[in-house]
């Protein structure tokens, strides 16, 4: 091998120079592709596993909601997209227990994983994964999490067989190229090797003239000594050079300023900026070095044509007419396109091209200027992210406001409006647009404009908030009783920059707590005339019961005259208890359904003469009325009353109209009225007298007990009976007044819809019938009404028995044989429902009447019941007392 060499190889030069050349090219391409392979090895292999990595953790992300909702189909949906995943072998989501919620292989969804790699899973921390990295298989698991609770985890499985066929084409295009470069250097040192070695024969020729000191030019011009020419050049051309060396010098340092420039340009240039040109069939005639930097390709992998690397992106569509446009010789403005970086992500690029032409105008190439503008399109998209984020913020913030129902508008520290919701909006009858920049002049009344202009003075001065109430008539017309807060919002430096005004519409709650005040005012002087009446009526059953015997059994006119005269004062003065008790009552027991218009015509006699022949009567009716559930004699007493008030209204005579329609209200009308009547429809009934009117101050109280404007002529008790009335009928009333132009009642009765009721009751006198020595036994703690009833049913034939209590009553039940007991229901120790009770437990065969002039609103039984419904109230005459203990003992 020695010898070998030394005869064949270090023998010659050029042979030398050839396999060294080889030699060295072979040494360094085998070394460049096992180093190449290595490292593409290396960093497929990572890449797999970051792409294993980012594909579970986005199954994670993405499947969270799906787990947490239990919705299989959109599990199966997300495993579903990420099928064609490349070199995906397997996807699934699997719960805390180890079962499988979803898998690339639907038919095993609902087993559990149990095998020793799956297993680590389960053990350990519940961070990202990497169960398997193995040459063919990258296995990773990704914690599926709900606030920081752990609901499952993500797994995907990725081939490496694709990456390992790349990395053995890799290796074998490797040896190729170590091939190629070996036959190339070969070639390129023979080549070199004949060039070298000719000159260096030449050149020894003309050093060893040199040497011998022959300095023939001409000899040299001659071709004798081709080196000596040279080197008679070179001394010619030093010469040259010694007499402009500075000159040389300067222009070097020239050069070198400008090439350090053109440098720091490109360098500048290099990681954004490509340089190119292409032929017209869209193959590359130059790149700039610059391509690697931002792409990432060499040149002679980005050799081809232009849009090999473009990626499927729709922008490349237009990208590629604008190339075609540049080939035909239009002009194209800048565009964008997008390509592969060699890592395989996406670069966008802004393309500015212009055509290469000969000298005839035909378009030969086309030259272009490429600029990496990713960073800056991204940065762009980010903000137009965080626009859109705060534009998204900003609609819910205006959301929530305008769902609040109360007012609520901001302005400028000038008082000019920066916005306001939809209550306020809706308020003023103007949209959010025409509010902005609107000053409180501009919407309001003056005084309310100057007080608003004063608080915020003294917000800026204090700081403070502050709370007012006021009243305010919307565009409707309709009042209302706002609760403002007035407040400032300032910067974060605490500079006051407006202020902030939130009112709410408090005319309802105003409105209920009066009633509740009069409610509980009317409860309290319920419990007050209760209790009187109930003493006035036992002593009003004494004197009428007496005067009723002393009438029946004297045969002296004069005395019977006296008595009945006793018993008209004693019936005034039980009318005046049914006035005293009426406004009390919390509903009638005797309601029915009536046709107003039957019950205005039959009483028309009854109110012509009520209001005297100096006021004359119009009856204005709805021939086609709807009915109404009332209690007729309520509402008779009710007109009767507000008849009496018009009379004293109009003392020197005028016109007294009733009208009657039938009204239907919308939800709207509802909402926007002044009233409270609710929606739906109405009987309303208007009763109209041009007589003086009433102030403010009147119609707050008209409705009082005890209030009257007519001095000693008037008890206060007419209207507060209507009042009554139409609570306990579920009504209302309005009532419209002005001084000196008369006064409208208006009642809202609501519609009952049956069309079959009677309109008026008969009443049929009963025929008394005497007793037969039935047992009755009298229990009232009142000794006088006591022995009166016992006098006026003993001469009806029965046997009666006294008690003054119920405890001595139930003695003389178990002594006596009794067939009726007539209780009172208010006494001492043990009222009338207990007294009931037990005698309803221990003796049913006895029948019970109560008897009283008022009973407490406590809690009814349902065994009381009728013993309310056929209540006797006192005072009662003897025929009505005979009448009730006969239909009872029927």
């Amino acid at each position: 091998m020695k010898h070998f060499f030394s005869k064949y190889i270090l023998s010659s030069l050029a042979r030398q120079l050839i396999f060294g050349i080889a030699a060295v090219h072979a040494i360094l391409m085998t070394i460049f592709v096992f180093d190449l392979v290595e490292r593409q090895r290396d960093f497929m292999l990572t890449q797999s596993t970051e792409q294993a990595i980012g594909l579970a953790s986005t199954l994670a992300a993405n499947g969270a909601s799906w787990i947490l909702a239990n919705d299989l189909v959109g599990i199966e949906e997300i495993i579903s997209s990420q099928k064609s995943y490349p070199g995906l072998r397997y996807a699934m989501f699997i719960d805390k227990q180890g079962k499988l919620l979803g898998y690339t292989e639907r038919d095993k969804v609902g087993l559990y994983i149990d095998d020793q790699i799956s297993k680590i899973v389960f053990s350990g921390n519940t961070e990202i994964k990497v169960l398997l990295e193995s040459q063919e298989l990258v296995d990773v698991v990704a914690p599926i999490k709900v606030n920081n609770t752990l609901i499952g985890w993500a797994r995907v499985g990725i081939s490496r067989s694709l990456m390992t066929k790349n990395l053995e084409l890799v290796t074998l295009k490797g040896f190729i190229y170590i091939l190629i470069a070996v036959a190339v250097g070969i070639l390129f040192a023979w080549l070199m090797a004949s060039s070298l070695t000719k000159g260096i024969r030449e050149l020894r020729d003309v050093i060893d003239k040199f040497i011998a000191g022959s300095r023939d030019v001409s000899s040299e011009l001659n071709r004798h000594d081709e080196l000596e020419d040279l080197s008679y050049d070179f001394n010619k051309m030093l010469s040259t050079i010694k007499d402009n060396e500075i000159e040389i010098t300067k222009s070097h340092e020239a050069l070198i300023l400008s090439e350090r420039k053109v440098s720091k340009l490109i360098d500048n240039l290099r990681t954004a900026y490509v340089f190119y040109s292409h032929d017209t069939n869209g193959f590359f005639t130059y790149l700039s070095p610059s391509l690697t930097d931002v792409l990432g390709y060499t040149l002679d992998e980005y050799m081809d044509k232009y849009d090999q690397f473009y990626t499927d992106n729709v922008i490349n569509i237009q990208g590629r007419k604008n190339t075609a446009n540049v080939i035909k010789g239009k002009p194209v403005a800048p565009y964008e396109v997008e390509v592969f970086h060699k890592d395989g992500s996406k670069i966008i690029m802004e393309v500015t091209e212009s055509a290469l032409k000969d000298s005839k105008g035909n378009v030969i190439a086309v030259e272009g200027l490429a600029r990496d503008i990713t960073k800056i399109k991204e940065a762009a998209n980010n903000l137009q992210k965080e626009r859109d984020k705060l534009e998204r913020e900003q609609l819910l913030l205006e959301s929530i406001i305008n769902a609040i129902p109360d007012q609520i508008y901001y302005k400028k520290i000038d008082g000019s409006y920066l916005g306001s919701n939809n209550a306020f909006n809706a308020s003023i009858g103007l949209t959010k647009s025409q509010m902005i920049n609107k000053h409180d002049s501009d919407l309001f009344s003056v005084s309310r404009a100057e007080n608003n202009k004063a608080i915020e003075k003294h917000i800026k001065k204090t700081n403070q908030v502050i709370h007012n109430e006021e009243v305010f008539t919307n565009k409707t017309g309709k009042k209302q009783i706002l609760d403002t807060i007035y407040t400032a919002f300032n910067d974060l430096d605490g500079d006051l920059l407006g202020y902030i005004q939130i009112s709410r519409d408090v005319t309802e709650i105003r409105s209920q707590q009066a009633q509740l005040r009069k409610s509980q005012k009317m409860d309290a002087l319920g419990k007050l005339t209760g209790g009187i009446a109930h003493d006035y009526n036992n002593l009003l059953g004494v004197i009428i019961g007496y005067a009723e015997l002393l009438s029946l059994s004297t045969e002296d006119k004069k005395l019977e005259v006296y008595a009945n005269e006793i018993m008209k004062a004693g019936n005034r003065g039980s009318k005046l208890t049914k006035k005293l008790l009426a406004f009390t009552k919390i509903q009638s027991s005797t309601a029915s359904s009536i046709n107003i218009n039957e019950v205005l015509n039959s009483d028309l006699n009854m109110i012509q003469k009520t209001l005297t022949a100096r006021i004359s009567v119009d009856f204005k009716l709805d021939v086609s009325l709807w009915n109404t559930w009332i209690d007729i004699g309520d509402f008779q007493d009710a007109l009767l009353n507000m008849s009496i008030n018009a009379m004293h209204a109009m003392p020197d005579g005028g016109v007294f109209t009733v009208k009657t329609q039938n009204i239907s209200i919308s939800t709207l009308e509802a909402e926007t009225s002044n009233n409270n009547l609710s929606a739906g429809e109405y009987v309303k009934m208007s009763l109209i007298d041009t007589g003086c009117g009433m102030d403010e101050y009147i119609k707050e109280q008209l409705f009082d007990p005890f209030f009257t404007t007519k001095g000693e002529q008037g008890t206060g008790l007419g209207l507060s009976q209507v009042f009554g009335f139409i609570k306990r009928s579920d009504a209302y009333i309005e009532v419209d007044s002005e001084v000196g132009k008369g006064t409208t009642f208006k009642l809202y009765f609501k519609r009952y819809n049956d069309g079959n009721d009677d309109v008026l009751e008969e009443k049929h006198d009963t025929e008394t019938i005497s007793g037969k020595g039935q047992g009755i036994l009298v229990v009232d703690d009142e000794p006088a009404l006591k022995t009166l009833a016992a006098e006026i049913l003993s001469k009806q034939g029965y046997k009666i028995f006294q008690a003054s209590s119920a405890s001595v009553a139930l003695e003389i039940l178990e002594k006596e044989d009794i067939s009726l007991v007539l209780s009172d229901v208010i006494m001492p120790e043990m009222d009338g429902y207990e007294l009931s009770s037990i005698i309803m437990a221990k003796y049913p065969e006895v029948k019970i009447i109560f008897a009283s002039g008022f009973t407490t609103q406590k809690s009814i039984k349902p065994e009381h019941q009728s013993l309310i419904d056929n209540l006797l109230h006192k005072p009662y005459s003897s025929s009505e007392l005979t009448e009730a203990v006969s239909n009872i003992l029927k």
